[in-house]
C-alpha cells in the first residue's frame, strides 16, 4: 500500500506544511512531524512508514512478550489481531486517528516487554514511550482521555486494580492537559487557532434540525431552510457543509463573525482562519438543550454511517 492512501485531511495538512504556515485545524505535532519527515522525502511515504512500524513494532513486541512468557497461543493470538482486515486496512490512511492508534499501541508494547517479565523499565524505554504518547495525545484532541490509563501503566500498574477510581482521576488530569497541549500547539508550534470545534457544531446545529424539523436552532438572521437541510445534511460526515463542501453557505453564514464582509469570496483556508462567531457555542449547547432526542439520533445515524463504512474498507 507504499506510500498509503490520502484524505482531505491529510491533503490540506501536508499543504499546511508545504506552504510553512500551520494552523490547529489539524493537529500541529503532525504538521510539525511531517516536516521532518520532508528532510526525507516528499509526500505522505514517510507518514505512512511511520505509522506502519510503529504498528507493527507494538503488536510484535506484545506478541514476543507473551512467547516468552510461555504463552504462545496468547502470541499467534495478537498477531491475529494485527491482521484483521478492518484494522490493516485503516492502517494505510494517512490520518491522525491512525497516528494516535499506532503511537498508543507502539509505547504500551515496549512498557509492556518489561512489565511481563516483572523487570524495571529502563529510562531510554520511558523516555521513548512518553514521546510517543505526548505525539499521540496531541495528535487527537480527545486523546487526553486515553493517555491516563497509560500513564499509570507506565508509573505504577497497580493503580490499574483500582479501574473506577482510576477512572475517576482521569478526568480531572485529561482536562488539566487541554491548557498545556494549547500551549504546546499555538505558543511552541506557533500554529494558527482557528477554533475547529465549529465543524462540529455547526454538523451537530444541522443534524438536530434534520430529526426535530425545528429550523429555528439555527438562531435568528440568515439561517438555512428546511430544504437546505434535507439537501445538505447526511448523517455520514460533515464535509458537506465545510467551506470546501457543496453547502459551504452553512458554515459562512454560522460559523463566520457578521463583522467579516463578503466571506463567500474567500478561499477555504483564508475562511477557516477569519473571524469566528462566538455566538455558535451557545447556539449548539441550546439546540441539545432543546432537543436532545433529535441529538442522540443524528449522533447514532452517524456512529452507524462510521461503523459501516468502516466495515466494507471506506474512506475512499
Amino acid at each position: 500500500w507504499f506510500p498509503g492512501i490520502p484524505v482531505d485531511d491529510s491533503d490540506s495538512q501536508y499543504a499546511q506544511v508545504v506552504a510553512q504556515h500551520i494552523n490547529d485545524w489539524h493537529p500541529p505535532i503532525m504538521a510539525w512531524l511531517w516536516s521532518i519527515f520532508r528532510l526525507v522525502a516528499e509526500g505522505n511515504g514517510p507518514m505512512f512508514a511511520f505509522h506502519v512500524v510503529c504498528y507493527w513494532l507494538g503488536f510484535g513486541l506484545v506478541a514476543a512478550a507473551l512467547g516468552r512468557s510461555g504463552r504462545p497461543l496468547s502470541a499467534w493470538g495478537i498477531i491475529g489481531g494485527a491482521l484483521l482486515p478492518p484494522f490493516v486496512t485503516l492502517n494505510v490512511i494517512i490520518l491522525k486517528d491512525v497516528g494516535l492508534a499506532a503511537t498508543f499501541l507502539a509505547a504500551f508494547a515496549a512498557l509492556f516487554w518489561y512489565r511481563i517479565q516483572e523487570r524495571k523499565i529502563p529510562l531510554a524505554v520511558a523516555a521513548i514511550s512518553s514521546v510517543l504518547l505526548c505525539y499521540g495525545t496531541l495528535v487527537r484532541a480527545n486523546a487526553v482521555f486515553a493517555v491516563v490509563p497509560l500513564l499509570a501503566y507506565m508509573i505504577h500498574p497497580r493503580w490499574l486494580d483500582r479501574p473506577w477510581r482510576l477512572l475517576v482521576l482521569s478526568v480531572p488530569i485529561a482536562l488539566s492537559m487541554v491548557p498545556i497541549f494549547g500551549f504546546l500547539n499555538h505558543s511552541v508550534l506557533k500554529a494558527t487557532p482557528v477554533a475547529p470545534i465549529r465543524s462540529l457544531e455547526i454538523f451537530d446545529i444541522t443534524g438536530i434540525a434534520f430529526y426535530s424539523g425545528d429550523i429555528s436552532v439555527f438562531g435568528p438572521g440568515n439561517v438555512p431552510t428546511r430544504q437546505d437541510v434535507d439537501d445538505c445534511y447526511t448523517p455520514l460526515e460533515w464535509d458537506t457543509l465545510s467551506p470546501w463542501g457543496r453547502c459551504r453557505f452553512f458554515w459562512d453564514r454560522l460559523a463566520v463573525s457578521k463583522a467579516v464582509k463578503e466571506v463567500e469570496k474567500l478561499d477555504p483556508t483564508a475562511v477557516i482562519e477569519t473571524e469566528p462567531n462566538q455566538a455558535l457555542t451557545d447556539r449548539w449547547g441550546a439546540a441539545i438543550g432543546e432537543h436532545p432526542f433529535a441529538y442522540v439520533r443524528h449522533r447514532l445515524a452517524h456512529f452507524s454511517s462510521e461503523m459501516f463504512r468502516a466495515r466494507v474498507g471506506g474512506a475512499d
